[in-house]
This record gives C-alpha cells, structure tokens and sequence, in this order.
C-alpha cells in the first residue's frame, strides 16, 4: 500500500506542478526500489565524488544532467529513445517505475524489459519493476535480462544493437564475458564489456564525458560583418533580438546537427552563454548538458565522435539546433542562408555545411530557395554527433530565438522572437506565385496520425469541414513541391497548431489561418502592448495571414502544452458561417 500511496501522491504534486514536493515523494519511490546505486552516480563526475546525498543530487539534479542512477538504467538513452518523456518534464527513472515498465520500454540497451517480464514474469513481485526484480533478485539467481545473453543468442527487435556484430568471433567470447560479470553479481563491468562490444553500433558510455567551458560565439574569431542596430521592426523595438553578425574562424570543430563550435576545450554558443537558468533546456541536449558553476559556465559534452578523415578545408554552418523540424528549418534555418549569402564577398566559395540527418522535403526547399538566387552554392552534409576539423569556418549569426523554456512564465519579447526582415525574404523565394492560381481553397490540415497535441474529436470535426467544402488534407509523406502549389492557392485554412502551421510562409497574403489549440495556459494568447506575440501571431504578422486562435478544452493526459483536448463543434461551426459570410 505505501508503494501505491507514494505513487498517487507524486502523480497528484506533478500535475499541480508542485516542484518541491513532487521531488520529495520521487526520492522515496526510488529509495524503496533499491535501485539507486551511490558508487556508480559519484563516479559518473569528478565533482561527485565527495556528495553527502547523491539520491537526492539526482532527484534534484543529476537526471537534467544526464547523470544515471544505475548501471542498467540510463538516462540520455531512455530519453532519447522516448522523446515524449522530455515534454512531461519527469524524472525519467519515475517515468520508468511508474509508466515505463508496463509498456515495455527499455532502460538501457543491455536490458530488454520486454524479454524479462516473459522470461520471468511469475517470479516478479506485484507492484515491482522488471528492473527493479533484476537488479535485487533475480542477478542473484543466475536469470538473464537480454536476449543476446541467451543460449540461441536470438537478438530481439527490442534491443538497439545492430546485428552485424554477431557475426564477429570476438563477440563469443565479450559475452561470456559479460555472463560471468552478471553471475559475479558485478553490473557495472558487465555493462562496460557490453558498451566496449557495441560501441560503434548502440551509442556511447554516459561515463564518457568531457567538461568543457561554455562561451559566446561573437567573442571568438574574426568579424566579418555586424549590424549596429538590432530593431527589426517587429511590433516593438524593446524585444531583446540576437545580436546579428558573421564571423570567420580559423581551426574550430564543429559538432555535426548542431551550432555548436569547438576549440580549446570550448564550445562557441550563444544562446547557451546568454540563457543559463535550468528553466531552459539545451538544444542539442543529446550531446550537451549544463553543469552549474558558480564561476563560469561550464557543460558536458558526450555522445560524440572523432573520425581521423573528417577535415573539411572551408564552408559555412548553418543549423539551428532543431533543423529536422519543418518549423524550425523554414523559419531559423533557411533565413540563416539568405543572411550569410548576402554577405558572402570574402567566402563566396565556401561550401553550405549542413545536418546530412534532415526531412529530404527540407533538402528540397533550400535547393528551391538557392535556385530562385540563382546560387550554386555547394552544400557538404555533416554525419549527426561527429566532429569535424573545419581549418576555415564562417558563422552566421542566429537571427530569430525561440527558447525551449522547461519551467517558469514565458518572457515575452525574449523568449520567442521571429526575425521579420529574414522570413519575408525566404517567402518571397519559397512562394509559387497565385497567377493563374487563385486562392480559393478551404483546407483542413488533419492530425490524426500524430502521438500529442491530439483533437479528441477530430472525426467530428472533419466532418463539420466536410460539410462545409473543406478538403481534409494530411500532410504526411507529400512532397515539398505539393505543399508549395496547395498553399499557394489556399484560402482559409484551419488546423490544431503545430508544425503545419509553417505553411504560412507558402501561403498568399491576407489568406486566413484558424489554429486549433488547447486551452492550457501556455497557450493562451502573451499579449505585449496590447499585441498578441505568440509564435503563430508573430509568424502570421509578417506573412500579412489573417490568424484566428480557436480554443478547446484540454484533456488534462499530461501536464505540459502537448495536451490533447477536444473542440466545441457548434462554436466551431459558428465561427466558420462567420467566416463564410465575410469571404
């Protein structure tokens, strides 16, 4: 009963988002599992080693860190595995015990929940994890927790290695190896044979980090431009813009999929100098964590490798830190090439580095947008997580800032700022014209097939689009060019916020735009001198759209923006008569 107890209450101070208190429950539910292993965490850093209360680092700390709490449970793996964990902003050993296990998620490559609870699911307690039964009991009893452990050496599809290696001799005997460590009762050195055997084909040891120093990119290189002022005309000259320059550097790394530059034990970013509190999460978080100094800012980097033949003479990095999403790529990224071609002088031939690991539609669109410069430019593609020695590098500054803000009240004027100048400039290259297309159609933008932000009702609500000459439209697996011709032509289009709202930049101006959200409270319109500057009115301002917020009723399935919710068909269909009657 007190383990059931213990739950109920974290889920309860959770959801009313009571921090403190939720903390408190997390660090008892993990003592009871016993799984928390207090040599392992203090040696994961230097800095500690010499903690009184590492359980309560972690809770508080550790796992925002990417800090583990056991051998066989591995935070940076499950998290990214499982990106949905990261929008609940939930431990995610919690997560484990409270969700994780019953869905058959799993903790660390070397351990395969689903295989455990088939193997041994009568052994296993009621209430307890497959992990938790592995670790205290069953190890002890000679019991397996991976298919690859097995006699018939079966690799299941629920384990991330890559069958390849089986087939070298060597890995006979690495995994008798590891049998005898887990018979010895010893997990760690079982867990390090198992990353030494995998390492080129499940990821890198959480214990292979490397602190480093944490600067802003301006302060380093050479400037080759830099614009004095920094009001962009968009609604307010108060907003806090990034500072807009370009600079040359000479002998850098750069971090493939990211912005992040690295030299002399730093990595150039300034988004990261500038935003340090743990309200802001880290881009690029599979590769990075802060480390909270009370002199200078410090991270750690992981998860990255070095190749001797990744040199690259010359070129210009362009990334956003969230380039493979359709948002992100069109309004950061693409803006980002045009600013560094219009300044291109002294680097004219320097090659367009950019992440190899993006949608082919996003490929598309910067092939467009270099056409329409009539701009050959030549674009190298960089593996995610390798470094590349990089002798000359040019760095366009970032123009817009949309922060990923973790806890706390969104800052208006800072943490979401759209560079208007920059994404009027891609929509113009983007943009089919409408002649002789003109724009007349009504879209509805489905999201059915999506895992959050889910329309409960949305049945219904394609329905009452139906009925009113809506085309119901998904988007999924429709090229780049499609979405360039619908949109030229659309006339109003609804759909439940997301990155499909993007297409404003394709779409005609003074075309209407009706988002479908959810009525939590951080999605309510942040009104600043008496203008809305959410993320879609910014947007919807400097395409001249029409954009009409529509609220619904969350369903309260998760505590963050993400939620799902259900809209209200009859103010819905008032809304569109409304409409219709105007057009």
């Amino acid at each position: 009963m007190r383990r059931y107890a213990l739950y109920s209450l974290f889920k309860f101070f959770h959801k009313m988002h009571l921090t403190l208190f939720s903390e408190v429950v997390a660090y008892y539910i993990i003592k009871l599992t016993n799984l928390f292993d207090n040599n392992y965490y203090r040696c994961q850093r230097e800095d500690l080693f010499h903690i009184d209360k590492p359980l309560w680092h972690f809770v508080r700390h550790g796992y925002k860190e990417g800090l583990s709490p056991c051998p066989l449970f591995d935070c940076k793996f499950y998290t990214s595995k499982y990106p949905d964990i990261n929008c609940s902003f939930i431990n995610p050993l919690i997560h484990f015990i409270l969700f994780g296990d019953k869905e058959y998620r799993i903790p660390h490559p070397l351990f395969d929940t689903f295989f455990v609870y088939k193997k041994y699911s009568q052994s296993i307690p009621k209430g307890q994890t497959s992990l938790e039964y592995y670790v205290n009991v069953g190890i002890k009893e000679g019991k397996i927790c991976s298919p690859i452990l097995s006699d018939s050496l079966h690799v299941g599809d629920s384990v991330f290695i890559n069958p390849s290696i089986f087939k070298d001799q060597e890995c006979q005997v690495q995994l008798c190896k590891i049998r005898e460590a887990l018979n010895d009762n010893n997990i760690v050195k079982a867990v390090e044979l198992f990353e030494m055997m995998t390492k080129d084909s499940v990821y890198i040891s959480q214990l292979k980090k490397k602190v480093v120093k944490i600067d802003y990119a301006y302060n380093h290189g050479k400037t080759l431009y830099k614009k004095n002022n920094n009001y962009n005309g968009l609604t307010d000259s108060s907003f806090t813009y990034p500072r807009e320059y370009i600079n040359l550097y000479k002998d850098v790394c750069v971090i493939g999929g990211s912005r992040y530059i690295y030299k002399d034990n730093i990595i150039f970013h300034d988004e990261l100098s500038e935003f340090t509190s743990s309200d802001y999460g880290v881009k690029r978080w599979q590769i990075l964590e802060r480390v909270y100094d009370n002199e200078e800012i410090k991270g750690l980097l992981f998860n990255v490798t070095k190749k001797k033949n990744n040199v690259i003479d010359k070129g210009i990095l362009i990334s956003c830190d969230h380039d493979n999403n359709y948002f992100h790529w069109l309004n950061e990224t693409l803006p980002m090439v045009v600013f560094a071609l219009e300044h291109e002088e002294i680097y004219r031939d320097f090659p367009l580095l950019i992440p190899k690991k993006i949608h082919y539609n996003f490929k598309c669109a910067l092939h467009v947008l270099l056409s329409q410069l009539k701009n050959n430019k030549k674009i190298i593609e960089l593996e995610e997580n390798e470094i590349y020695k990089v002798k000359k590098l040019v760095l366009p500054s970032d123009l817009s800032r949309i922060l990923d803000r973790y806890h706390g009240d969104t800052k208006i004027g800072t943490d979401i700022i759209l560079n208007p100048i920059y994404i009027k400039k891609v929509k113009e290259l983007l943009q089919l014209s409408t002649n002789p297309l003109s724009p007349s159609r009504k879209i509805y933008l489905t999201r059915r097939s999506g895992t959050y932000r889910k329309v409960l009702n949305e049945e219904q609500v394609e329905i009452c689009m139906l009925k009113r000459g809506f085309e119901v439209i998904d988007l999924a697996g429709v090229s780049f060019e499609y979405q360039q011709t619908i949109f030229a032509q659309a006339k109003i289009v609804v759909s439940p916020t997301g990155a499909t709202m993007t297409n404003m930049i394709l779409s005609p101006k003074n075309s209407i735009y009706v988002v479908l959200f959810s009525n939590h409270p951080q999605e309510l319109p942040q009104i600043y001198n008496g203008h809305n500057v959410d993320l879609w009115s910014q947007l919807a301002d400097i395409c001249n759209i029409h954009l009409i917020e529509f609220f619904g009723h969350r369903a309260y399935h998760r505590e963050d923006l993400h939620d799902d919710f259900v809209i209200d068909i009859p103010e819905l269909e008032k809304l569109l008569d409304k409409l219709e009657e105007n057009s």
